[in-house]
């Protein structure tokens, strides 16, 4: 979001300067219909990018232990597609791994999990370093609530019929 504010104002100077930079009108015009058109491809193309996943490998400034898969998707040998919940934001996630081995894994716990109804999470998501891998297993069960003590029972004393 703050590369689309930064190139909105880059297109504004442009804009700008196309208005009071030059005093030619033909160069005023062309500067002009560049503009829009550069204006108008960056609107388009920043709504086709917030469709497409993000690469988890250029996910820098997370750094979330663990994330919940609300949905997931894979094309073996490519990536797995995984839109996941983070703990500080509302909306979900679309992510793509890339395929190779840890992600396999990962994909076949997903599917495991699928199976048997259970809500998945993946342990470091956003994990830069070779030796800790992303893992993907179920989540833990709540624990049941504690039994509320019996109320006192009340005891009635029958009248005895003389």
């Amino acid at each position: 979001m703050e590369l689309l504010t930064a190139l909105i104002f880059l297109l504004g100077a442009y804009g700008l300067l196309g208005l009071f930079g030059f005093n030619n009108m033909v160069t005023k015009a062309i500067l002009i219909v560049v503009f829009i058109i550069i204006s108008l491809t960056s609107y388009l193309t920043y709504f086709d990018t917030l469709s497409r996943p993000k690469s988890v490998d250029v996910e820098y400034l997370r750094d979330d232990n663990e994330v919940k898969v609300r949905a997931f998707s894979m094309e073996p040998g490519v990536a797995l597609y995984v839109l996941v919940q983070l703990k500080d934001i509302v909306e979900p996630r679309y992510y793509k791994f890339p395929w190779n081995e840890n992600t396999e894994k990962m994909a076949k716990a997903l599917i495991e999990g699928e199976e048997k109804e259970q809500q998945m999470l993946i342990g470091k998501p956003f994990e830069k370093s070779l030796s800790e891998e992303r893992i993907a297993y179920p989540e833990p069960q709540q624990a049941m609530p504690l039994k509320q003590p019996k109320s006192e029972t009340k005891v009635f004393e029958l009248d005895t019929v003389p």
